[in-house]
């Protein structure tokens, strides 16, 4: 019987007891339930495990002698962690962990013990290469997710001839990766030593698939363009994203991802403000992203011109798009009415004029986000709704119904939808056009 069985069998009243126990007291809360739950429990706490640096370049020695203990006296429970954080400790809640370095090498030799393992976050923490040392030996494997959060690296300067650093040698660890995740906080620094070495034949390692991956502002300290570490990701580390890209940070930067990692993916998602106002060319010559489907657009400060700065970038997927959303920001700042008025007041026949030209584009979505005290003070608790040209309004008129004015004026977007597709006669006609309210 598979464990998730064994799991779902246990009653609603001892799984809260289980979890209640393990929350505070960790494994040892175990010995409080019978010898046949105190296995189970113990199966479910190792599903998903957390290294902290208790002491500086330590936590993750024990640890790994931990997994050698392991792995002759009950080798089985190896197979049972699937989820792997390594972290610095937290000395407060109020403030960010202090960063710990952890080796490549020691990253190596757990990856190795965890034949089951889908899933490694790693945060706050100082990523580095024993360069004195011999590259570790690692039968490259598939991972799930790989998530890096306040992470710091140090990549070679000049960044060509490429030479092997705690970058590289953590990528060449895996065949492929279904989620890789740049969080906040990553950072990138130059190293002038260069005492790795070369990495040899670049040409003659397999391309490391990436279905997904996310950029989120990245940081560095010292001068050091976006050009030089996407190529770096992508000569040295063989990176290549086959499905989806999603970018979180200004125009000016963003772009340099989207030429970079763009050529293969079909969903393209964008968030962040342009980076000049006076510029109307940021996302130019991007032809990169020729197989696009799906784009999904974010701005902060101005969505409307924000979108339009990509013109370019939505010209070269003519032939492929369908699906465009434009999520658009309530100003917490503004009254409901206000943010409805700005809302119908953008360039609409802009757009239709834009998209118009699409021939395979099926849908057009409008995502509304505000701000969710809004609906707590009016005591609306429903689910996120979605309104098409072809509406009744029953939904909008049980809202009016309700008494509130806020809620009246926030929720009557069957209103300002009609307001919005009589600027838009061309997508109109298709009916593709849909309007969606989100909490932000």
């Amino acid at each position: 019987m598979s464990s998730t069985s064994r799991f779902s069998s246990l009653s609603p009243q001892l799984r809260h007891e289980i979890f209640g126990h393990l929350d505070k007291d960790g494994l040892s809360a175990c010995s409080l339930l019978s010898k046949e739950h105190s296995k189970t429990a113990q199966e479910l706490l190792l599903r998903s495990v957390t290294v902290r640096h208790w002491k500086e370049d330590t936590s993750t020695y024990v640890f790994t002698a931990c997994l050698s203990t392991l792995s002759k006296r009950s080798p089985h429970k190896l197979k049972l962690i699937e989820n792997l954080t390594i972290t610095a400790v937290d000395p407060s809640p109020d403030s960010f962990p202090v960063p710990a370095t952890v080796y490549v090498e020691d990253i190596a030799l757990i990856l190795a013990q965890l034949p089951a393992l889908r899933s490694l976050k790693l945060l706050s923490v100082q990523i580095r290469d024993d360069l004195k040392t011999a590259q570790p030996q690692i039968v490259p494997r598939p991972l799930q997710v790989l998530t890096l959060e306040y992470t710091d690296f140090l990549i070679p300067r000049p960044i060509k001839p490429y030479v092997r650093c705690a970058l590289f040698t953590l990528f060449s660890m895996f065949s492929s990766i279904g989620s890789l995740d740049f969080r906040k906080g990553v950072s990138f620094a130059p190293d002038g030593s260069r005492a790795g070495g070369p990495i040899g034949k670049l040409s003659a390692n397999a391309p490391l698939v990436v279905r997904e991956m996310a950029v989120t502002w990245f940081l560095y300290r010292g001068w050091m363009p976006d050009s030089d570490i996407c190529d770096y990701l992508i000569e040295a580390c063989r990176i290549q994203v086959a499905d989806t890209l999603k970018i979180t940070m200004d125009s000016e930067r963003g772009k340099v991802f989207a030429k970079k990692f763009g050529r293969d993916v079909s969903r393209l998602e964008v968030t962040g403000p342009k980076s000049d106002e006076n510029s109307d060319e940021l996302w130019d010559h991007t032809e990169h992203c020729k197989a696009l489907t799906t784009l999904v657009f974010g701005g902060r400060l101005n969505p409307m011109e924000d979108f339009f700065a990509l013109d370019e970038l939505i010209a070269s997927a003519a032939e492929s798009l369908t699906h465009v959303t434009l999520c658009w920001p309530y100003s917490h700042k503004r009254s409901s009415r206000e943010k409805v008025e700005m809302l119908v007041d953008q360039k609409w026949a802009n757009v239709d004029s834009a998209l118009s030209q699409f021939e395979k584009l099926a849908r057009v979505e409008i995502l509304c986000e505000y701000d969710e005290t809004i609906r707590e003070a009016d005591g609306e608790d429903d689910e996120d709704e979605e309104w098409s040209e072809d509406d009744d309004g029953e939904k909008a008129d049980a809202r009016d119904a309700h008494g509130s004015s806020t809620v009246k004026t926030l929720f009557s977007m069957k209103g300002a939808l009609d307001r919005i597709l009589s600027q838009m006669p061309l997508l109109r006609a298709r009916n593709i056009v849909i309007l969606r309210v989100n909490p932000s």
